[in-house]
């Protein structure tokens, strides 16, 4: 799955470079740095409705657009979705069809569980620090919030199984799209879109352990990576150089200590 990630992204055409595309005239809300993005929360999207490319910030968890009740009501989960059964899931059998987007990230965060304990936060990203784009569905809503005027755009991120590095941390991944696809999530029909719904190859990918600071989603500072800034190569991710023998994989010494991914919770380091 895919239940926290984060970008360093603070303005559209920084995304626009990044992603290698070209910049679309449509374009709401603002970019702001998130290091440590959770559900219900906003960030930048590049959507599709199946001809025309927009550029907006988005709420993490899809509203369905059969949706009538307050918003404070629904129960269920809507920021991920399983790619392997979306074309039968109610919530998404709709957007799928041709309400696709891209997400930039920098990296995207799992906690290991031993049981139903969760061991660890890791960071998992591309080796070069650089963003990747992932891939998902949205709708736009409109109805109450808590009784309040509510409307927007909401996404949910599609997830597969897990490449080699994220299969000892989480059985599900994000989708993950190589820049040559892009064009294909956004427009093709929908098998041929599923059809690059597989596992990101793992030689480009790097994993590292964090701090305590990640277990709380209102901190959205650097501070979430930069625990261990003064030794590590990977500052800006906050990695350390503990290497494991695949030299595509960095890993630190940290690791937060679990008790649930919402709260904060103390620090312990543990050699791996």
């Amino acid at each position: 799955m895919c239940g926290r990630f984060a970008t360093r992204s603070k303005s559209w055409p920084e995304i626009f470079s990044a992603m290698d595309i070209t910049a679309p005239r449509d374009r709401e809300g603002e970019v702001r740095a998130n290091f440590n993005l959770g559900p219900m929360q906003k960030t930048p999207i590049i959507a599709s409705d199946g001809s025309k490319i927009r550029a907006v910030t988005a709420t993490w968890s899809l509203i369905p657009t059969w949706w009538k009740q307050d918003l404070g009501e629904k129960k269920f989960s809507t920021f991920n979705a399983k790619s392997e059964t979306i074309t039968t899931t109610k919530s998404f059998n709709g957007p799928i069809k041709s309400l696709r987007w891209l997400v930039p990230a920098h990296a995207y965060y799992e906690w290991k569980r031993e049981g139903k304990v969760k061991q660890g936060a890791s960071a998992i990203g591309l080796n070069d620090q650089s963003m990747f784009a992932m891939a998902g569905i949205w709708t736009y809503w409109k109805g109450t919030y808590k009784q309040k005027d509510w409307e927007g755009y909401s996404f949910s991120i599609l997830t597969c199984k897990p490449n080699p590095l994220t299969a000892d941390v989480h059985h599900r991944m994000p989708v993950i799209l190589h820049k040559d696809t892009y064009e294909d999530w956004l427009h093709a029909p929908v098998k041929q879109a599923l059809n690059l719904t597989s596992p990101y190859r793992l030689r480009k990918w790097r994993s590292g352990k964090l701090t305590a600071e990640l277990g709380n989603s209102q901190r959205m500072t650097k501070a979430c990576w930069h625990r261990r800034q003064k030794k590590s190569p990977m500052m800006r991710l906050g990695f350390c150089s503990n290497q494991y023998s695949d030299a595509s994989m960095m890993v630190s010494t940290r690791v937060v200590k679990a008790g649930s991914a919402g709260s904060s919770l103390p620090a312990s380091s543990v050699l791996l």
